[in-house]
């Protein structure tokens, strides 16, 4: 399935082969790309120019220099930062790299470029929501309407208002309003967090099972950093002490620890369910206003499926199925799609490569 995207990216890396093709794959989807080899040339660029996205690799010299002064310039303040890296980064490094900014990561190479692509329109539509104008910037040449005006910061000292969210067991609201930016942001991550617990917590069961520590532990920083964005604190802490025990190879403590944590995550299914859309009422009314998923589609996304489940890339394979979600469904494929969220999410390989080999 083509993923088209608007806006304009910086691109950050030392290696130039690496740059290439990882700009390729944006520009293939859409996007406007500029190249920096250096923080230092990248900062140079931004005190010209303001984009929408910014990506770099975790390699690059003083990457914090860079992330601080990012932060510190008030009219890229809700740009989200996108981290690339090989998989080989010390753990303590990312949870940094995050504490320090970063909005998430993406392990390079993506088994296909729309993974990425995909990955790069999630924080563009989380952007969009938060600043409710136009993500592009008014630069002559970008994406843009002319005159947009910047996103004004929000004043120092000023306290968010009150959520307007009911009380929920396991949620500090005050905190994950602050860490989303405002309510309308936190209902989307609450819904997308809601919606991918199931097929996470199987990603997470499967590394246990065949023994993949390295991609454990990659998991299980993705949910330390989404939970704590909407405030599932202790869910955040648990995560973040098994991350640890990865890093240290503490094998038998993740073996023993993982299953307590898993529900606890999967409890969040009750948790969430007074903020969150459900129901087949619901879904069904939502898709009214979906364009219809094309024979054209379906096969494209089909293929990236594919590609992803044979190296067992269930991460990637997550951010497709959820793509379906975009697509109001033809009768005759409702259970073909069904089946395939399903083994998927169940983290059955050999289910979801048969089911995609009728297509």
């Amino acid at each position: 399935m083509n993923v088209k995207l608007t806006g304009w990216a910086l691109l950050i890396d030392t290696d130039k082969d690496r740059l290439k093709a990882t700009g390729q794959a944006l520009l293939s989807c859409g996007m406007r790309v500029s190249y920096a080899p250096s923080a230092e040339t990248a900062l140079s660029f931004l005190k010209d120019h303001q984009t929408d996205i910014i990506l770099f690799h975790a390699g690059i010299e003083e990457p914090f220099s860079l992330l601080g002064a990012i932060r510190a310039d008030r009219r890229l303040a809700g740009v989200p930062l996108l981290l690339l890296t090989d998989g080989n980064e010390d753990a303590g490094l990312l949870e940094s790299l995050f504490d320090s900014g970063v909005s998430d990561l993406i392990q390079l190479p993506p088994p296909v470029p729309s993974v990425l692509c995909r990955r790069v329109c999630t924080l563009l539509d989380v952007r969009r929501t938060a600043s409710a104008v136009p993500v592009a910037s008014a630069i002559p040449g970008a994406s843009a309407i002319p005159g947009t005006p910047a996103v004004p910061a929000p004043a120092a000292g000023a306290a968010p208002k009150p959520p307007a969210f009911p009380p929920m067991e396991g949620i500090d609201l005050e905190e994950a309003v602050k860490n989303c930016g405002g309510e309308d942001v936190l209902k989307t991550v609450m819904q997308k967090f809601y919606d991918s617990i199931e097929e996470r917590a199987g990603v997470l069961e499967g590394f246990v099972s065949a023994g993949d520590w390295k991609n454990y532990r990659i998991a299980v920083h993705s949910l330390k950093s989404s939970a704590r964005l909407i405030g599932a604190m202790q869910l955040s802490a648990d995560a973040k002490a098994l991350e640890a025990a990865a890093d240290d190879m503490r094998t038998e403590e993740i073996a023993g620890k993982t299953p307590a944590l898993l529900e606890l995550y999967r409890s969040y299914r009750e948790r969430l369910l007074p903020v969150v859309e459900h129901g087949d009422e619901e879904s069904a009314q939502a898709e009214d206003d979906r364009p219809l998923l094309t024979e054209e589609d379906l096969a494209s996304a089909c293929r990236d499926l594919k590609e992803c489940l044979e190296i067992s890339d269930f991460d990637s394979a997550d951010y497709i199925i959820g793509s379906l979600g975009e697509y109001r469904v033809a009768d005759d494929r409702r259970d073909f799609i069904r089946k395939l969220k399903k083994a998927v999410g169940d983290v059955n390989k050999k289910e979801a490569l048969a089911l995609l080999s009728d297509i």
